[in-house]
């Protein structure tokens, strides 16, 4: 039901552009052009989040199901299992390319763009689909977690598709000069797909990149058949299952809510990883900072650093909360024991607060770059005495309506966590982060046109949306209540 229900939205994102792109046909020239790009863009990002999940979980979840054993048991060889597990996957997201196909063929009727460009964009996105589902399979057969394995599905991509971007930072930051940029970006499709709807020789129906993705493609599936034997010896048998990692922490306990401190010691990782969010995430922080500074030529000045730094730090904390927010409930359901948080002797509702409060001094760790990047530029804000325009900023409805809208991400997050078993969190950042940006944009472009006051736009619809957002959070949080009292039932 889930990819029904997936194919139906994407379906109905692609109807919504095309409404919108019929409402400025007349003022745009080309508008099919524009209208197709958007769909092979929204086609290509959908299938990079959706199916970077699908796609890491083919071996991984096997593993940790512990069921692996009983295919091996089948007699079926390591190649036959791993084109069993890929390809059907491979098949569901070649369908959500189906599902858009209708509407590509209405952009014709716009203008600003032929079949056969349509023909070679959908061959580009499948082929990068082909590579898509063999990183990932790669990634899920030597991870033992799934989310180990779609974290390295994400190195890979990144390693992979924004290859000509590592590069030209490498051109840049080396000043060497040998224009690898534009070398690389031949074979990626990021930096390709818009000039596919270009196509208009029967020569331009194949690029350069798509022989680059299915090298990729065969490499990886290569190196899964290769690593397949080593790293999934371990789980072929019951008497070499290795146990949970679970060390006995009873000295260090000194929490007095159970729930709370469950949540710090195993899901947060404890003074451990405390430390190492604290101090390596900020390190990383910094040195991501300098290198985005490199890269853009710009000076090297403490309060460009400073600057950097705290727009980065804000992007590794939202990243870290998400990820603990995604788990939080999740690895309780997965690993069969929300049936004993409900045991407690108190209500449900309240053991579930103090799990998220354990979760709290991982969140405070995750946010050291951003609050010492952030008294760096009140301390100079101070100096030059800007610091009442920076409190202005801080009480503008948008900049608040910023925190709600993070608040709601989390709570839908959470509330799509009880229900999938992977990647719950990353839909609801998909669907608030990129689906609704653009819905609200054209809709507010929409009543631009109408001539609506200025006041609407600066004050009374941020607060409502701040109002809105926030009792859809106390909605969505008895809703997981619910979802968990039911599972905990069963």
């Amino acid at each position: 039901m889930a990819h029904h229900l997936m194919r139906a939205g994407m379906a109905t994102v692609i109807l919504y552009l095309f409404f919108m792109q019929w409402e400025f046909a007349r003022l745009r020239v080309g508008a099919g052009g524009l209208f197709a790009s958007e769909v092979m863009y929204s086609c290509y990002w959908f299938l990079t989040l959706v199916g970077g999940i699908h796609f890491s979980t083919a071996i991984v979840e096997e593993k940790e199901e512990q069921t692996l054993p009983l295919l091996r048991m089948t007699g079926a060889s390591a190649f036959a299992i791993l084109a069993g597990k890929s390809i059907p996957r491979l098949a569901v997201a070649i369908l959500f390319l189906f599902a858009v196909a209708p509407f590509l063929i209405l952009s014709i009727s716009l203008g600003g763009v032929l079949p056969l460009g349509l023909v070679g964009a959908i061959l580009s996105v499948v082929c990068y689909a082909v590579m898509l589902s063999q990183i990932g399979l790669f990634a899920s057969v030597v991870s033992r977690n799934s989310m180990a394995a779609f974290t390295l599905t994400c190195v890979l991509w990144s390693a992979v598709e924004l290859s000509h971007w590592w590069l030209g930072l490498f051109d840049e930051i080396s000043g060497m000069g040998l224009g690898l940029y534009d070398w690389q970006s031949q074979s990626v499709l990021v930096a390709n797909l818009g000039q596919t709807l270009l196509a208009f020789t029967p020569s331009d129906l194949w690029f350069p990149h798509m022989t680059f993705h299915l090298w990729v493609a065969a490499i990886a599936f290569a190196a899964s058949w290769l690593l397949f034997e080593p790293f999934t010896s371990g789980t072929a048998g019951e008497a070499v299952v290795e146990p949970p990692n679970v060390r006995s922490r009873a000295a260090s306990r000194v929490w007095t809510d159970a729930a709370a401190w469950k949540s710090w010691e195993h899901l947060g990782g404890g003074w451990k990883w405390f430390g190492i969010r604290a101090v390596a995430g900020t390190l990383s922080c910094v040195t991501v900072s300098l290198i985005l500074l490199l890269a853009i030529g710009s000076q090297m000045e403490w309060i460009a650093l400073a600057w950097t730094t705290f727009v980065v730090g804000i992007a590794f904390l939202l990243i870290n909360v998400c990820r603990l927010g995604g788990q939080v409930f999740n690895s309780e359901i997965h690993q069969k024991t929300l049936a004993s948080l409900a045991m407690l002797p108190q209500p449900l509702g309240k053991t579930l607060r103090s799990t998220v409060f354990g979760l709290f001094p991982a969140v405070v760790a995750s946010a050291i770059a951003v609050i010492l990047s952030g008294g760096c530029l009140l301390l100079y804000a101070a100096a030059q005495g800007d610091l009442d325009e920076v409190f202005e900023v801080f009480v503008e409805p948008w900049f608040l309506h910023l925190f709600s809208w993070i608040l709601l991400t989390l709570h839908v997050g959470v509330l799509l966590s009880t229900h999938f078993r992977h990647g719950g969190m990353l839909v609801a950042v998909a669907l608030l982060w990129l689906a609704a940006p653009i819905f609200c944009g054209m809709s507010v472009g929409v009543l631009a046109m109408t001539g609506v006051g200025e006041d609407l736009f600066r004050f009374l619809l941020p607060m409502t949306m701040i109002l809105g957002e926030l009792v859809g959070c106390i909605v969505i949080q008895r809703s997981i209540v619910r979802r968990l009292q039911q599972l905990a039932g069963q």
